[in-house]
């Protein structure tokens, strides 16, 4: 099918190119209000020109706070000092079926060297308790660090922590006893 007004469909891609170079998340309905236009002219052109609207990620949002908040014993030099620090972080994967995998793995600071690793779906206490699990060797004289404490301080189970002689939570650190 020939388009009615071929001039006219290459100037209407021209103007919508240049409202997507300073907005390229609008779609055919914003763009049709913008350009006073039928949004299905719209729609059709950006179609036969192939210029699409780029999507909005949504971004992860802690949705709640932690019950109770403490120093972070990294900051205070006197804490840190002659202790080993291990501290941990949390990955996300996406497999190729869409899905997303979460992992959570501690390192000791010095040397980098992984002490372990976990892997689930969900991203809750039980990742960074399961870290700890795996942790193959203790780690006596230890703080625990975690960015991600916020999240899971209040849910995280201090008795495998306490195996591990990392026992008294602190802030976003685990210091052992």
């Amino acid at each position: 099918m020939q388009p009615k007004r071929p001039k006219m469909d290459k100037a209407l891609a021209v103007r919508i190119e240049q409202l997507h170079e300073q907005d390229d998340t609008m779609g055919h309905r914003k763009l049709a209000v913008l350009l006073t236009t039928g949004k299905n002219r719209v729609k059709r052109v950006m179609r036969k020109y192939g210029i699409a609207a780029r999507r909005k990620r949504r971004k992860y949002v802690y949705p709640g706070k932690a019950s109770q908040v403490a120093p972070n014993l990294l900051r205070v030099p006197e804490q840190v000092q002659g202790k080993e620090i291990v501290f941990s972080d949390i990955l996300e994967v996406r497999l190729s079926d869409g899905s997303r995998v979460r992992g959570c793995f501690a390192l000791r600071k010095r040397t980098r060297a992984i002490l372990g690793i976990a892997f689930d779906y969900h991203m809750r206490a039980d990742l960074v308790t399961d870290t700890i699990q795996t942790m193959t060797f203790e780690t006596p004289g230890s703080i625990w660090h975690s960015e991600e404490a916020q999240a899971v301080r209040s849910r995280a189970d201090p008795s495998s922590a306490c195996a591990k002689r990392l026992c008294a939570f602190n802030g976003s650190s685990w210091h052992a006893h």
